[in-house]
């Protein structure tokens, strides 16, 4: 199938993973490795679904932000794309309609590399 590509956040942007709420990563996946991030109140842990990469994420108390999303029903949080310069990929998405929720912040998954929503 011969699809249009959109171009959102510039010429070097690779998909990287889903992320999907749950309760517990323990439940879920048994013996992955779950790292706990306080920046984002949150646990996660990364796995492989068909060859699929998806990242696993259970909030770490009631103030979780994904607390309030859980309550409502949804599952996928996110999808994620790696860009070689945040800044350039954020002011790409701007023009192309695409808003920043909150600041960048660094991500502990992530080698505390700067992430950001939008």
């Amino acid at each position: 199938m011969n699809l249009p590509a959109l171009n959102i956040f510039g010429d070097e942007t690779e998909f990287d993973h889903v992320g999907i709420a749950v309760e517990s990563i323990d439940e879920v996946l048994q013996g992955g490795d779950k790292i706990s991030d306080s920046i984002q109140d949150v646990s996660v842990s990364f796995t492989s679904v068909h060859g699929l990469t998806v990242e696993l994420i259970e909030p770490t108390s009631m103030n979780s932000t994904i607390v309030n999303m859980m309550k409502k029903g949804c599952k996928i949080l996110h999808i994620c794309y790696r860009v070689p310069d945040l800044g350039i990929a954020i002011q790409n998405a701007r023009r192309n309609g695409v808003h920043l929720i909150a600041q960048p912040v660094s991500a502990r998954a992530f080698g505390n590399r700067r992430i950001a929503w939008l």
